[in-house]
């Protein structure tokens, strides 16, 4: 009898410990670790060097109503790379955007991701440095503790767009001079599109049939006197991309460049498919001449970046 009731009292104490006496169980909380990994193109774990913010969403399967959410600041990500949660017996789907600031519009409940500038109906620059992550997991009645593991991906390719010479059009007796490499783009001789090209990011990591055109700032070239240079990112593509790019002169409206993304691309055997981080470089070079303008391809990249080891 005095055994009976020790296991009795045993019994009672892990359940208070597990924070739950209820007959329904369903209703008790379960302690859940996640933890957050970023690998890159490489093997060693790079989250802390990508990441900055998490924004969390907890989905009930499969009815797919939203649980919770919550933000992820820097600094409880320093002192813990993962997520505390605490959830009831069942199946769950957590999905989670990294860096999703105040440039990023979510739609929790569409399961969309954009840029704020195209949900506010502006053409966008770009869209923010976002990494993806999902799982799902299974809260069991047992109560035990649920510890999960969450690898993150990239949702974006970098891009680079070089203009050389682009400061002289109109004149191109201008001496090399004209233009500092420190001088910002903002009254540049033409304009860069990054034309239909997905603007909306789905809570799989895919990009959507919904297609914008991304205007990107032009600065002033670092490196080459009289050129521009356009940095962004924009959700992910393939091969078979639809996007265009074009230029268009300021001063006249007139397109002197407009060729489709993949057709650049399957002429130069570039491949974007299958790979984590990545930028793709664009150089453009202009010659002006009595008979016209030329506009030359003169070096296409992809660059596959690695973390440092």
């Amino acid at each position: 009898m005095k055994a009976l009731r020790y296991i009795s009292a045993l019994i009672i104490a892990c359940v208070c410990l597990a924070g739950c006496i209820r007959e329904n169980i369903d209703d008790c909380e379960t302690p859940v670790d996640l933890e957050f990994l970023y690998f890159g193109n490489g093997i060693v774990d790079i989250f802390p060097e990508r990441v900055d913010s998490v924004l969390m969403y907890v989905y009930e399967l499969p009815s797919g109503k939203l649980s919770q959410s919550r933000r992820i600041s820097k600094e409880e990500l320093s002192a813990r790379q993962g997520a505390d949660l605490r959830l009831n017996p069942g199946d769950y789907r957590i999905v989670c955007w990294g860096n999703a600031g105040e440039g990023s519009f979510v739609d929790p409940e569409g399961h969309t991701i954009t840029s704020s500038e195209h949900a506010g109906g502006d053409l966008p620059a770009g869209i923010e440095e976002l990494y993806f992550g999902t799982v799902d997991l299974n809260v069991p009645h047992t109560l035990r503790p649920v510890k999960e593991t969450m690898v993150y991906e990239a949702s974006y390719i970098m891009m680079r767009v070089e203009l050389l010479g682009f400061a002289n059009l109109g004149n191109p007796s201008v001496g090399t001079s004209a233009l500092s490499s420190k001088d910002a783009g903002s009254d540049a001789t033409v304009a860069l599109t990054h034309g239909n090209h997905s603007a909306v990011i789905d809570f799989a990591n895919n990009p959507s049939d919904e297609a914008t055109d991304y205007v990107p700032t032009l600065s002033g070239h670092p490196d080459e006197e009289n050129s521009y240079i356009a940095d962004y990112l924009v959700p992910r593509f393939d091969n078979d991309t639809e996007a265009r790019i074009s230029i268009v002169r300021n001063d006249t409206g007139e397109t002197i460049y407009d060729n489709p993304l993949s057709a650049i691309m399957d002429d130069l055997d570039i491949t974007v498919n299958e790979r984590n981080e990545q930028m793709v470089n664009i150089r453009f070079r202009l010659t002006q001449t009595e008979t016209g303008l030329t506009i030359d391809v003169v070096g296409w990249n992809t660059e596959i970046v690695f973390p440092d080891l």
